[in-house]
């Protein structure tokens, strides 16, 4: 009875060993990326565009100029949105954001837009964005208004490559997440965390002295 109870331990023995030699373990939460849901509408300007791509209000290069988006930076397209041919030849395309009216996708056959990348949010070790600094002013007043003439992009992070949550117009009251602790990308641009209209970034200028922001 002894050695029977002593062969079925060493058979519960091997299979708990084989069990655990089995089971997959978790990543850990420091190598995981969040990987932020693309809009199927959300197009990004081709990078071949120096001046970026002007929206304008009618589908035509006639047409006055409302909004410029830049090389990279992305727009939202109507939906149902179709090509409409414009008197120059080209096609254009009608879109809701950042303001609403129409964009010229070049020639038929080619395109000036690209569809959207996931963006992969890596804090702290992102390459797009520098560690967050506390050098940025401390105020008790978290109510900011915009002063940028043509309005701030919220983003979902502190990126362009963050997803676009929607806009804020110009003389539009904000709010900012306090203390105030502004965010340096690479590229020396200061972003600002948030609360309201909603929670998000826009960007506050590059540190020179100029900001997006007045009280």
């Amino acid at each position: 009875m002894v050695k029977l109870a002593a062969y079925v331990s060493v058979v519960f023995l091997a299979l708990g060993a084989a069990s655990s030699s089995s089971l997959a373990v978790p990543p850990s939460p420091s190598s995981l990326r969040l990987a932020q849901e693309v809009d199927p509408l959300c197009r990004q300007v081709s990078t071949n565009l120096d001046r970026g791509l002007a929206i304008r209000l009618d589908p035509s290069p006639d047409s006055r100029a409302i909004a410029n988006v830049a090389p990279n930076e992305r727009l939202r397209l109507a939906p149902n949105a179709e090509a409409i041919l414009g008197p120059e030849g080209n096609s254009w395309l009608a879109v809701s954001f950042p303001a609403q009216g129409y964009v010229d996708n070049g020639p038929p056959g080619s395109s000036h837009l690209n569809r959207c990348q996931a963006f992969l949010w890596d804090a702290p070790g992102s390459p797009d964005v520098a560690p967050m600094t506390d050098s940025g002013p401390r105020d008790g007043n978290a109510c900011r208004r915009v002063i940028h003439d043509e309005g701030l992009t919220v983003r979902q992070a502190p990126s362009l490559n963050a997803s676009i949550l929607g806009g804020v117009e110009m003389n539009q009251e904000i709010r900012v997440r306090l203390p105030i602790r502004p965010i340096v990308a690479s590229d020396d641009r200061q972003w600002i965390e948030i609360t309201a209209p909603f929670n998000g970034y826009v960007s506050n200028g590059f540190g020179n002295g100029v900001s997006n922001l007045g009280a």
